[in-house]
């Protein structure tokens, strides 16, 4: 493993630490957290130690004696980093040691470690946490020395150390205290010099950038959250709504699967937030090693995104030369409130920055104005492509399902014809069969008055209900009875479509069954006999079932058989006449076309409803319409 290699794994298990990052060349090093009074230690073992320190005197402090060394054998060549037992982080550059001359040690040198980071480590060793008489609060100590051939090396103060102290909360004002050693044992803690808190770069893309919530909302409603592919595209096409009026009408259906109970079909609302193409210029490689990207400033965007207001985002990128708590500074005074409390409490943590070139920094603003424009304008070209592309495809559909429509009112019509010829002659008045009109539709009147048969015949065909008609000429009746039928679909959920076909004998076209809930229902005109024909879908996989003389009662525990393309066709080419032949074969092509355009629109609306959910996480504030027409921010 390379160098480079090296120094990123230890960065990334750094950053999960959350620790406190201090520059040093000193030898013992205070900073928060255990207060206590100095005592000798009770137990432990005595460690063997050189005859001189450091300092080249024979003088020893209890610590010394009593807290075990860890030893580190590293390259003085190149740059180092190690992990001690108790989670110290210490980063060694290339050329940090110098001899008695002042020139840099090469080779194999021991670097030795030992710390005290909490109170038992800190009591055992007989270590205290005074400067003087004054009382420190302490989070740890350690003690580093470079050795080569038993002699103790020079830190160049042109590189230093580098030392990060594990700690679960980081508090303000804290110091760095040189250790002077007493001659009683004890360590005095002397020259207290403010802590650098310089940021350490991790990798970019293992940050997590996105709105606060976005990935455990996705996870919670299904959605692959572990494609990063996915994820990325479905929060930067929101930029799609920057660029232009940041109003959305959503058009869910309102009897449609809901992921938020909230949801109101058909409003308008108006959007404010953090742009997505903002965030994706900044997520990226150009922003390796700078401030973007450490773990400081993604705890900052997560508040950025609760606030909604890009200015305070820009802050940071714009500044990427300044200490971040310098700029925390300056979001701070553009907030109030909470936020105004919570930006004001990282300005006071102290965090440094990442040191990069000037000419890069101007680089850097210069691709992340470019690339935020550049984005939102694809994003925005994409969205109005994409529904461009699938109005022109609901205009198709459309078009198929009023053919299908039309082909539905014609087989009635001609149903509504028999109908009509039988009724004359139960009524004996065969000449009004050559009166039918040749289009075959009557006008249903609902007005007091004269009406005919026709009417009443149309009413019964239109309704599916049974005709009970008596002659006002001659009291003989015509009575067209409508029969209940009724078939369930063994597992009829695993389909993705299922169409069931009833083909009157006398007529030369065929209707569809009505699903309710998994129950296909219909009535039977009495003076018909019908076939009946099961084709369902699943994927491109279709399945088929057919029974002959279908009778008037409930079927059930139906099983449809596995069918391929040309074994279908060649089933209904063996259909009853020419005409249903022909009219089945154009239905299969329309129940194919049905089927994806179904999966089509089905993944729009759930597109819809999941984008809807979204933009409350992804947009702090947006206005909904109000009663009385007025439009209030929603928190």
């Amino acid at each position: 493993m390379d160098n480079q290699e090296i120094n990123k794994n230890h960065r990334k298990r750094l950053s999960k630490r959350g620790g406190l990052g201090v520059i040093i060349s000193l030898l013992l090093v205070t900073a928060i957290i255990y207060i206590a009074r100095h005592h000798k230690p009770s137990d432990g073992f005595m460690q063997t130690l050189p005859e001189v320190n450091e300092q080249g005197t024979k003088q020893w402090s209890d610590a010394d004696k009593y807290l075990p060394g860890q030893i580190f054998e590293i390259n003085t060549n190149q740059d180092t980093v190690i992990q001690t037992k108790g989670g110290l982080v210490i980063a060694v550059p290339a050329n940090c040691f110098l001899d008695d001359n002042g020139n840099p040690a090469s080779g194999s040198v021991e670097l030795e470690v030992k710390e005290a980071l909490d109170a038992a480590s800190m009591m055992k060793a007989g270590l205290s946490t005074k400067s003087g008489n004054e009382l420190l609060e302490s989070a740890g100590m350690f003690y580093l020395n470079g050795r080569k051939d038993g002699k103790s090396l020079k830190i160049n103060p042109l590189h230093g150390i580098y030392v990060q102290v594990p700690t679960d909360t980081v508090k303000n004002g804290m110091q760095a205290f040189e250790g002077k050693r007493m001659s009683d044992g004890t360590i005095d803690w002397i020259n207290p010099k403010p802590l650098v808190h310089n940021l350490v770069p991790v990798d970019i893309h293992t940050l997590n950038f996105y709105p606060p919530l976005y990935l455990d909302s996705l996870a919670m409603w299904g959605q692959d959250v572990k494609n990063r592919y996915y994820t990325d595209s479905l929060y930067y096409s929101f930029a799609g709504f920057f660029g232009e009026q940041k109003t959305i009408k959503s058009n869910v259906p309102s009897d449609s699967v809901r992921l938020d109970t909230a949801y109101k079909p058909d409003a308008k609302y108006t959007l404010c937030g953090i742009n997505p193409a903002k965030i994706k210029a900044i997520w990226s490689d150009e922003f390796q090693n700078t401030l973007i990207s450490t773990k400081e400033f993604e705890a900052r965007l997560s508040y950025i995104h609760k606030i909604g207001n890009e200015a305070i985002l820009d802050l940071y990128v714009n500044n990427l030369d300044k200490n971040l708590s310098y700029i925390d500074s300056l979001a701070a005074e553009q907030l109030s409130g909470d936020f105004k409390t919570v930006f004001l409490s990282f300005a006071a943590r102290g965090d440094g920055k990442v040191v990069i070139k000037s000419s890069l920094f101007e680089k850097l603003k210069a691709f992340f104005q470019k690339k935020s424009k550049l984005f939102t304008e694809a994003a925005n070209k994409a969205r109005k492509d994409y529904l461009e592309e699938q109005n022109k495809l609901d205009v198709i559909a459309d078009s198929k399902i009023n053919t299908d429509t039309l082909r539905s009112d014609k087989m009635r019509g001609d149903e509504y014809k028999e109908n009509l010829k039988a009724a004359c002659r139960q009524v004996g008045d065969p000449d009004s069969i050559g009166k039918v009109d040749k289009n075959g539709y009557a006008i249903l009147c609902t007005q007091p008055g004269w009406t005919n048969l026709d009417a009443y015949v149309w009413a019964s065909t239109y309704n599916r209900t049974t005709l009970n008609y008596t002659s006002p000429a001659n009291g003989k009746t015509a009575t067209i009875k409508y029969l209940p039928f009724s078939i369930v679909i063994n597992d009829y959920q695993k389909y993705d479509n299922i169409f069931i076909y009833l083909l009157p004998n006398k007529l030369n076209s065929f209707m569809r069954v009505s699903d309710t809930n998994g129950k296909f229902k219909e009535n039977l005109d009495e003076i018909f006999s019908y076939k009946m024909e099961c084709i369902a879908y699943k994927g491109n996989q279709a399945f088929y079932y057919s029974l002959d003389n279908v009778q008037p009662k409930d079927y059930s525990d139906i099983d449809l058989q596995v069918v391929s393309a040309d074994e279908l066709n060649k089933k209904l080419n063996e259909l009853g006449n020419k005409n249903q032949k022909d009219d089945m074969a154009k239905e299969v092509e329309y129940m194919q076309f049905e089927n994806k355009d179904k999966q089509r629109r089905k993944t729009n609306e759930d597109l819809i409803r999941l984008r809807y959910c979204l933009i409350k996480l992804i947009f702090p504030c947006y206005y909904e319409p109000q009663a009385g027409g007025q439009q209030q921010p929603q928190q």
